[in-house]
């Protein structure tokens, strides 16, 4: 399974439009702030869709961006943690089963958007466990792709829009 990592703050209808598309095998997890207006659309959202998660915490503001990952990454039950955006949307229908062809029991990082911006990093479960955790900054996407391009273990996975 891949677990998909959505933070979000005031875009449950934005969120929803993701989530619709999204197909394969993925759970999403979606951090929502304690003090966010629109928490109940968020947890009407989990209601109709067995896929999705709605954690609620503190707020940690965009600095704290790492803090809302690494607590996502506690709930995940997939071999794969994808960063996703509550505004993105997966136009490639068959995503997940080619994330699937890659081995998750080793320590890697795939790069689905472009080869050398890895924006939408996703990482094994290997590799969370030998780093423990998601990372340590508000720039994560660039901290994961970094240390998976200095520890050779980043692979761009062409064709996934």
């Amino acid at each position: 399974m891949i677990s998909l990592l959505m933070p979000s703050r005031g875009r449950a209808e934005l969120a929803q439009q993701s989530i619709n598309s999204l197909t394969g095998d993925i759970e999403i997890i979606i951090r929502i702030d304690s003090d966010d207006p629109q928490i109940e659309d968020y947890r009407t959202i989990a209601s109709k869709d067995d896929r999705v998660t709605v954690i609620v915490g503190d707020p940690h503001g965009y600095a704290g961006m790492w803090r809302y990952q690494n607590e996502m990454c506690e709930y995940a039950k997939g071999d794969w943690l994808m960063v996703w955006n509550d505004d993105a949307t997966m136009e490639t229908k068959n995503w997940a089963e080619v994330v699937h062809t890659y081995d998750a029991t080793l320590p890697i990082v795939l790069s689905l958007y472009h080869p050398q911006d890895n924006l939408f990093p996703v990482i094994s479960r290997k590799w969370h466990d030998i780093v423990r955790h998601w990372g340590l900054n508000a720039h994560i996407d660039s901290w994961v792709q970094q240390m998976g391009e200095q520890t050779d273990t980043q692979l761009y996975v062409p064709n996934i829009k």
